[in-house]
């Protein structure tokens, strides 16, 4: 009884994760039990999803035996959890590789190692307190806004259209994380510790190559509120693609409309001379802006062939 399980597990999406397992075993047995005494045993499909149409919606079966309401809705509880870890995971991992840099760049004098690392420890406390805080307050308004799906339009042929769909595997857990680990480390280091560029670049020199131009970094500056702008939708993304692992129409074309601002904004730094000087060649940041803009090119083509694919297949 495939239904069932999926009905299962909607309802096991909806409740608190402390006691759920024990109450969808509960449920199950109610539900498998009526259904016996209803249809005999062996009953059909249509018969099994008449009666869970009518039994009620999964949200409202879960609210049953929640039977209070809680400021986080209990389907994010998982994801809030994860999501509090990775921030401050990220912060941690952002400050901490920035010590190191002001460390071997000789920026920290010898007698100051350890205020240097009192101040990375509290600059990764606060920083999580803060990012944290916002996150929590984001969750507890989306739980406030999330509304429930009128009963008489709940139909159970929407779990079997959920089953038919499958993941397309270009979203794994691991990438996942890696983008919401890393993502925020960015946002902290660019917005914070722009000057990296320069000292990247005097790190390049070092080696004995050559660089073909630099970075104006007060130029850089003024990209930084769309950039921003870019990283924090690319979150709300990945942040999607952990919630629903399957990607549905609307995630496929929010994908799509950030992919493209992304590679018309690699597309305007790569373009703008202004943004680097003592300009000789392509060898420095400005080829890496090239290499952004094709893989934020060909990431937007294949976005438009999934959408197009997804469309004919639901048309099929």
């Amino acid at each position: 009884m495939k239904i069932i399980e999926k009905y299962l597990q909607a309802v096991r999406e909806d409740l608190s994760v402390k006691g759920r397992e024990n109450v969808v075993r509960e449920l199950e047995s109610l539900l498998l039990d009526e259904i016996e005494e209803k249809f005999g045993p062996s009953p059909t499909e249509e018969e099994i999803s008449d009666f869970l149409k009518e039994f009620g919606s999964p949200s409202k079966v879960a609210d049953m035996y929640r039977g209070k309401t809680v400021i986080l809705a209990p389907e994010y509880t998982q994801l809030y959890f994860l999501v509090i870890r990775i921030i401050a995971l990220a912060m941690t991992i952002a400050f901490t590789v920035i010590f190191f840099i002001k460390l071997f760049a000789g920026q920290i004098e010898d007698g100051k190692v350890w205020n240097e690392i009192l101040q990375t420890i509290n600059s990764i406390f606060t920083t999580s307190i803060s990012g944290i805080g916002m996150f929590t307050l984001v969750m507890i308004i989306i739980s406030k806004a999330k509304k429930e799906i009128p009963e008489e339009e709940w139909n159970p042929k929407t779990l079997k259209k959920k089953k038919v769909e499958k993941n397309d595997g270009s979203h794994s857990i691991v990438e996942i994380i890696i983008s919401l680990i890393g993502l925020p480390a960015v946002v902290v280091i660019a917005n914070f510790f722009p000057e990296l560029f320069t000292k990247a670049e005097n790190l390049f020199l070092t080696s004995g190559l050559s660089l073909g131009h630099r970075v104006a970094v007060d130029v850089f500056v003024t990209y930084l509120i769309v950039l921003n702008v870019s990283w924090v939708t690319q979150l709300v993304l990945e942040l999607l693609h952990l919630k629903f692992r399957t990607p549905t129409r609307n995630i496929l074309v929010y994908e799509l409309l950030i992919k493209t601002f992304s590679f018309i904004i690699s597309l305007v730094m790569f373009l703008d001379k202004s943004l680097f000087y003592d300009y000789t060649g392509m060898i420095g940041f400005r080829a890496i802006f090239l290499l952004a803009t094709i893989g934020g090119g060909i990431a937007v083509l294949e976005m438009l062939g999934k959408i197009i694919k997804r469309k004919y297949e639901v048309l099929a």
